[in-house]
C-alpha cells in the first residue's frame, strides 16, 4: 500500500507540472501566444553595457499575438515590424516570477518578423578566463547568456557576439567543428557566434568568448593566432574530420568482430 500511494504521488505530481506547463504556454482562454520559428541575437559592446538586436521570425495565433522573450537587466530601446503590422509597443506579461512580451499584429495566424533593440546593462563586465595551463596569462573573458523567459519555443536560436574595441578574439569556449560554431569579422568588428537550435521555454543559452588586448605580447599574439587559424582549419575540414571519425569507428568494430 505504501508503494501504491507513493506511484499516485508521483503520478499527481506528474500531471501537474504538466498542467503547469501547458498554462503558461497558453492565456487564461486557452489560446496560444503563437509560435517562434528563428530568433537570432547579434550582441556588440556600449561600454560595460550591449546593445543586443533580436530578429525574431515567428506565426502569430488566431488573435494576432506573438510571444517573446524578455531580457534581464535590459531597457527595450526600439521595437519594428518588418512583416505584419504591429498594433503598438509590445506588452509586459507575468507568469509567476517570469516575465516576458506579447506583440499584437493586426494580421491573426500569419508569418510576421519582428526586431527588438535591447539595451542590456554590464552583459559586457570583463572577467579572468579560466584556461588550461598551456594558454598564457592575462586573457579575459565575455559571457552572453539568452533565457527564453517566453511560455513558447523557440525553433532555433543564434547567437553573434562582438569582441569589444581594443581587443581581439583568442577563441569560443567549448568550440566544436562539428556543432555549429563561426569566427567571422564584418566591417571591421570579430564575432564569435553558435547556433543553439530549437530553445525551450524557460531554457538559458549560454556563450563565453576569450578576449586579449590587441597588440600585446608577442607570445600572446601567436598562441591567440594558432588557435583562430586551428579553429578555422577544423571548421572547414569538419565534414573530413567526421569521415574519419567514421571510419576509425568502423575499423574499430571490424578488429572487434
Amino acid at each position: 500500500m505504501k508503494g501504491n500511494g507513493c506511484i499516485t504521488f508521483m503520478m499527481a505530481a506528474a500531471l501537474s507540472m504538466g498542467l503547469a506547463v501547458t498554462a503558461m504556454a497558453e492565456e487564461p482562454g486557452g489560446t496560444n501566444l503563437g509560435t517562434m520559428t528563428e530568433m537570432a541575437d547579434r550582441v556588440a559592446p556600449e561600454g560595460e553595457d550591449a546593445s543586443v538586436l533580436s530578429r525574431i521570425k515567428g506565426v502569430t495565433d488566431s488573435e494576432g499575438r506573438l510571444a517573446v522573450p524578455m531580457y534581464h537587466d535590459a531597457e527595450l530601446v526600439s521595437v519594428q515590424a518588418e512583416a505584419g503590422t504591429l498594433k503598438g509597443e509590445p506588452e509586459t506579461q507575468r507568469s509567476g516570477m517570469t516575465s516576458y512580451l506579447v506583440a499584437e499584429f493586426d494580421e491573426a495566424d500569419y508569418q510576421v518578423e519582428l526586431t527588438l533593440n535591447w539595451r542590456e546593462e554590464g552583459a559586457y563586465k570583463m572577467k579572468a578566463a579560466k584556461t588550461s595551463g598551456t594558454a598564457p596569462g592575462n586573457l579575459k573573458a565575455v559571457t552572453y547568456s539568452m533565457v527564453n523567459t517566453a511560455p513558447v519555443t523557440i525553433g532555433s536560436y543564434s547567437l553573434k557576439l562582438a569582441v569589444p574595441e581594443g581587443y581581439e578574439l583568442a577563441g569560443i569556449v567549448g568550440y566544436d567543428p562539428e556543432e555549429e560554431y563561426g569566427i567571422f569579422t564584418e566591417e571591421g568588428v570579430k564575432y564569435g557566434s553558435y547556433v543553439f537550435g530549437e530553445v525551450a521555454a524557460g531554457q538559458e543559452c549560454e556563450m563565453t568568448v576569450n578576449i586579449k588586448e590587441a597588440g600585446g605580447n608577442l607570445a600572446l599574439s601567436m598562441w591567440g593566432a594558432t588557435i583562430l587559424i586551428s579553429a578555422y582549419f577544423l571548421y572547414k575540414n569538419k565534414g573530413m574530420l567526421k569521415e574519419a571519425k567514421e571510419l576509425a569507428a568502423k575499423k574499430k568494430m571490424g578488429g572487434n568482430s
